[in-house]
């Protein structure tokens, strides 16, 4: 990686872990370049403003999410249901470890910001309303192949399902940051099975 290259990806990262930790309102550009140990010229060089970084940062971490919890949940297994647990595991075992780490849940990056700024910035709740469209592809697929192994009784649109897989998904991430409580996540594999018609 060149120096450039380097400096932006510092600069990335350390938005994401202070966007996630804290909030986006409570983080200023100074504080950003502070723990990046960059000064601001060199912000503005690779990032037009924060919400510039915003947006960056909301691609990073769904890159990151299909990647490492999406993808990987469905390479280790045909099985439909076991690619669900596959995903949900994934991000429980990461919020448990904020939990372990900092005593904590930080809740899910993209709902914190959605509901922190999709009424005042409209590109991030844009850019957020892809990310969820994304993430409502694999639901949709999960789906699909439980139909097509004949493992499903329930006769729904796909699309339709995915959004409600995903409400299900978004509300236990929700529920486990309120309450503090990593394993609300988990509870999502149980909730969804009776919506998919395989518990």
């Amino acid at each position: 990686m060149k120096k450039g290259e380097k400096t932006k990806a510092i600069i990335l990262e350390t938005g994401r872990d202070l966007f996630w930790k804290f909030s986006f309102k409570d983080i200023s550009v100074d504080h950003i370049c502070e723990i990046a140990g960059v000064n601001k010229g060199t912000f503005y060089r690779y990032f037009e403003s924060k919400v510039d970084l915003c947006l960056q940062v909301i691609d990073f971490n769904y890159n990151m999410l299909v990647k490492d919890v999406l993808e990987r949940s469905f390479s280790e297994t045909n099985d439909p249901i076991a690619r669900y647990e596959g995903i949900i595991r994934r991000i429980y075992n990461l919020q448990k470890g904020f939990y372990d780490n900092e005593g904590r849940c930080r809740g899910c990056p993209f709902i914190n910001l959605a509901m922190e700024l999709s009424n005042q910035e409209e590109f991030i709740r844009e850019k957020l309303a892809e990310v969820s469209e994304g993430i409502s592809k694999y639901f949709a697929e999960i789906y699909l192949q439980l139909e097509k192994k004949g493992m499903t009784s329930i006769k729904c649109d796909k699309d339709e399902m995915a959004r409600k897989m995903l409400y299900v998904f978004n509300g236990s991430l929700v529920s486990s940051k309120i309450e503090n409580k990593p394993g609300h996540i988990l509870e999502a594999i149980p909730a969804t099975k009776v919506l998919l018609g395989s518990a």
